[in-house]
């Protein structure tokens, strides 16, 4: 039972880290397809996209790539939403819905795997965000070589501003500074 608590724990923490990742890079990404105006894509300020929920992000990532040919990224914004509801739910529901079936082996075992089948759907949209990521960036420093050169962006704020969390390391830091 151990050893299956200790799987289960690590199970969730890598559905989380997965799903934070996504988040973040989807950010990042939406800046910097509006640095390098990709698609025509006029772009959002680092407030503006710090202050938006990951839903309006997604949304926002498809006005990016409303119209490829292949559509290959217009594939992935009902499967990046999935996810966003997948992590809201393990994030927010997860010990109400499953609560009982932790008192079970088998409930367990079909947990992990839930979480496994989870993970697979994440690494498989970072896979997809991240190449869709470098080719932006690919095809922008070909375009605007000297522009590339030239930026001097701070490093992303990656943030979670709206979280308790970040409140209380905010406040921890207060502490340092006196």
């Amino acid at each position: 039972m151990l050893a299956q608590d200790r799987e289960f724990k690590e199970a969730y923490g890598e559905a989380m880290f997965y799903a934070h990742l996504i988040e973040d890079l989807l950010a990042l990404h939406i800046y910097e397809c509006g640095y390098f105006h990709v698609n025509g894509y006029r772009g959002l300020s680092r407030r503006e996209i710090r202050e938006m929920s990951h839903e309006d992000r997604i949304n926002e990532l498809a006005k990016i790539y409303h119209d490829q040919q292949d559509g290959s990224l217009e594939y992935h914004i009902p499967v990046l939403h999935l996810l966003r509801k997948i992590r809201n739910k393990l994030t927010h529901a997860f010990i109400p819905q499953v609560g009982s079936d932790v008192s079970t082996e088998e409930g367990i075992d079909q947990i992990l795997a839930m979480l496994r089948n989870i993970t697979t759907w994440e690494r498989l949209s970072l896979e997809a965000l991240s190449e869709t990521h470098k080719t932006a960036l690919r095809e922008g420093i070909k375009h605007c070589f000297e522009a590339a050169l030239a930026r001097d962006d701070p490093p992303f704020d990656a943030r979670v501003s709206r979280s308790k969390i970040q409140s209380y390391l905010d406040q921890l830091k207060g502490y340092l500074k006196a």
